[in-house]
């Protein structure tokens, strides 16, 4: 025998909404079904235990379908009980503000399409809670492409902040030349892999937004988390134990640990154990790989290439790493940099220091690296940079 529940209530994220309980309604018995706003199904227990959501397709009473589904989704996704939520593989679902996804949740979107109606808004994030690394834990998104209808600024399609042991794999994530397709703020132990993180639309020659921006959290460069959480929230968190794997990842720059270039009670400020294996990063107009103020650091096996026009600036180095602030933890990390191939036009591969700050040793092993400036110019380390450095088996190349 099917159960039935059902609450509503006003809700208020990316636009100001109305719709379904924040507060999801749990069943045990397969078949058992959720009910939404005017008694419509909008989430079907199955054998597995998982909630399979039901989109709306049309509008009811002048509320359009969009809008019905994002607070459908939004009702399914958020709160802390584990869960599981399947948006059926094969189907269109339009929303029309940005879905906040609760700890303890697993969304699994193989073969779906989650389409973004409104300009400057994402498709999917959490709510911030706690510091810490506290507020959004233990979530794991596989498939889906998610992406806007229209997006004439820069967006961020999808946003992590303050958060731990996040997954996302599997999925495709679509943004502008001027947006983030995947923002990761003052998280610690993500992995982004098996994913397609890609720019779309006009090209611009100045433009340096990065399709993953692993990012730390002040106002400047924060601003979506400042507006939301204010100081609190924007509090110098960095980013610790992120890990891109297997990916594909297209940008005006393809990935960039950030640093507080604007913000000098920040610069000092560091990420730690980066992990970037197996990818392929592109840069239309900036560096394809950029890791500023990062301490340890791994890349491998990956191609990293930017196509920047701008051949006399530190934008169109392949890939680089630098300390633009100082750490006293600097002088134990290590930076391995092995198996790759980095196409660059300044130069291939930089590891530089604007401040002194040396880290303890450079790996540089088996990679092929050129720089359309010339053979000399393909690999390219500051003495003041690192204290050791291994070079070695490094094919250079114009």
């Amino acid at each position: 025998m099917k159960r039935k529940t059902f609450t509503t209530l006003v809700a208020a994220l990316c636009l100001a909404v109305m719709g379904f309980a924040a507060t999801p309604a749990y069943a045990a018995t397969p078949g058992d079904e959720i009910i939404g706003w005017k008694k419509a199904t909008i989430g079907v227990y199955d054998e597995a235990g998982r909630i399979v959501f039901q989109p709306y397709t049309r509008s009811i009473d002048g509320v359009s379908a969009a809008h019905l589904n994002a607070n459908a989704l939004n009702r399914l996704l958020n709160g802390n009980k584990q869960k599981t939520v399947v948006i059926p593989s094969g189907t269109t679902v339009s929303i029309d503000y940005t879905i906040r996804i609760g700890s303890n949740t697993t969304l699994i979107a193989d073969g779906a399409t989650i389409i973004q109606k409104v300009d400057n808004c994402g498709t999917l994030s959490n709510a911030l809670t706690k510091t810490g690394y506290k507020s959004v834990q233990n979530v794991r998104i596989q498939g889906g492409t998610w992406k806007n209808a229209v997006n004439k600024k820069g967006v961020t399609a999808m946003r992590f902040a303050h958060g731990s042991n996040i997954v996302i794999d599997g999925a495709t994530v679509i943004t502008n030349y001027e947006g983030h397709a995947v923002e990761l703020i003052a998280m610690k132990n993500v992995t982004v892999r098996n994913c397609v993180l890609k720019a779309e639309g006009k090209k611009k020659k100045k433009s340096v937004e990065e399709a993953l921006q692993i990012d730390i959290a002040t106002p400047k460069t924060a601003p979506g988390v400042y507006k939301e959480g204010g100081k609190k929230f924007t509090n110098g968190a960095t980013c610790s134990n992120i890990k891109v794997l297997n990916n594909t990842i297209v940008g005006s720059r393809g990935v960039c640990a950030n640093y507080a270039s604007k913000e000098a009670k920040y610069k000092n400020k560091f990420h730690d154990k980066i992990t970037i294996v197996g990818n392929k990063i592109t840069g239309q107009s900036a560096e394809g790989l950029a890791l500023f103020n990062t301490l340890n650091c791994t890349v491998k096996n990956n191609v990293i290439v930017t196509k920047s026009a701008r051949k006399s600036e530190s934008y169109s180095v392949g890939m680089r790493v630098t300390a633009m602030g100082k750490s006293s933890k600097a002088k134990k990390a290590k930076i391995v940099i092995q198996g790759n191939t980095i196409k660059g036009a300044k130069s291939g591969l930089a590891i530089t220091s604007q401040t002194g700050s040396k880290y303890k040793q450079a790996t540089v092993k088996s990679n092929k690296i050129s720089a359309k400036s010339g053979k000399k110019s393909a690999l390219a380390i500051e003495k003041k940079a690192v204290k050791k450095v291994v070079n070695s088996k490094n094919k250079l190349s114009k």
